[in-house]
């Protein structure tokens, strides 16, 4: 029994995975020559063919029956750019990651709205007109970034402890480098590494755990600048970009001065010096990626802009070759699962289960989790259960 679909409809679902034809063979187990067809509309696929398709697209079934490619709509601002041109296409992987997190946030804000919890005085406490070297000191402050940075030995240790913190005070962090539940659906560090969902009862920031844990630390003050001036979005982190988005702009230099304070920049910059050893120097001092001082160096005016390319190149070069030598194992699923959760909404999830205020089913879609018994062991890893 054939299926009834249109053809430009699955031509747009093929560009939309952003998948060639004969990668999808292989996962149809159907000749490409047969898939050629069925997009110029010569032949069309068995009705168990098309849920196939729509399985391996990543789109719901019925949308291979529309009579025309939907609206897809974010929920959230998407501010990111490449080569300074917006970006409207997006991975189905992110697509999924997205609306997911949107979902999660929902949630966990009607939780503390019904639990009489008190709307969160600094979200939306400043704009971006606040000076940053104002707004960078009040998001330290109130994070306690001090006490954090003092206990971390290592730059890998400090994304650890802001995250704690950032919890303490209301925020979800998370953290994670794949959507959903399935390791295979990655998100790509050059498509996303951080974004904010800006909300008084229920503020969230993601971050994307592939990225290298320095580099995670400015995502985290970027983000957390976009909560106090109420603006959620898809964050650009991109240091080449030369951004026209005043939001952008604004978020990159309170980051800044939150993680490299430009009076103290400018103690320790030494023009005697190499580009890099400066970088590496001021980097480590304060728990940042050599990109985040080189930026700063840039921005200040103590190098133009050839100099940064070429410096920028370099350390491209550089973190592309640890990124390849890198083996991740993934580590132990419940000591990771709090950091892609939030330690804070996975337990607000599990109490919620526990009272009979939430169905088992839908606290496992919320967690990601596929069976009780990983739920009933994350809950006693938690302390909850």
């Amino acid at each position: 029994m054939q299926a009834m679909i249109q053809h430009d409809i699955l031509q747009w679902a093929i560009a939309r995975a952003q998948i060639r034809i004969e990668v999808l063979s292989q996962k149809l187990s159907v000749s490409a020559d047969k898939i050629e067809k069925w997009l110029n509309g010569e032949a069309r696929p068995t009705f168990k063919q098309a849920q196939n398709l729509a399985e391996k697209l990543h789109i719901p079934f019925g949308y291979l029956f529309l009579s025309e490619p939907p609206d897809e709509q974010l929920p959230i601002p998407d501010f990111r750019t490449i080569k300074n041109e917006p970006t409207y296409h997006i991975s189905p992987y992110l697509t999924e990651l997205i609306f997911d997190l949107d979902r999660k946030q929902r949630w966990y804000r009607e939780y503390r709205v019904d639990n009489g919890y008190e709307p969160l005085p600094f979200v939306g406490s400043a704009s971006a007109s606040t000076p940053a070297v104002t707004l960078a000191q009040a998001i330290k402050e109130t994070t306690q970034w001090q006490n954090a940075f003092e206990k971390s030995r290592t730059k890998e240790d400090f994304i650890y402890e802001m995250s704690r913190s950032v919890e303490d005070i209301g925020i979800m962090v998370m953290r994670s480098s794949y959507a959903g539940s399935a390791t295979q659906h990655t998100i790509r560090v050059e498509e996303l590494r951080g974004l904010a969902i800006a909300d008084d009862y229920a503020p969230l920031i993601f971050l994307n755990s592939a990225d290298s844990r320095s580099a995670q630390v400015f995502t985290l003050a970027h983000e957390l600048v976009h909560i106090w001036i109420g603006e959620s979005g898809i964050s650009d982190l991109d240091f080449l970009a030369r951004h026209e988005e005043q939001i952008e702009k604004y978020c990159n230099s309170v980051a800044a001065e939150m993680l490299v304070p430009e009076e103290e920049m400018t103690k320790l910059w030494d023009s005697h010096k190499q580009i890099l050893e400066n970088c590496k120097h001021i980097a480590a001092r304060y728990h940042v990626s050599d990109f985040v001082v080189l930026k700063r160096a840039y921005d200040l005016r103590y190098i133009d802009y050839s100099a940064y390319k070429k410096q920028y190149d370099f350390l491209m070069e550089e973190w592309n070759k640890i990124k390849e030598q890198q083996k991740n194992s993934g580590g132990n699923y419940y000591n990771t699962k709090p950091a892609k959760e939030s330690k804070r909404f996975s337990a607000a999830v599990v109490e919620a289960t526990l009272e009979g205020k939430l169905l088992y089913r839908d606290a496992m879609k919320l967690l990601n989790i596929k069976s009780t018994k990983t739920f009933e062991n994350y809950a006693k890893e938690l302390g909850v259960g």
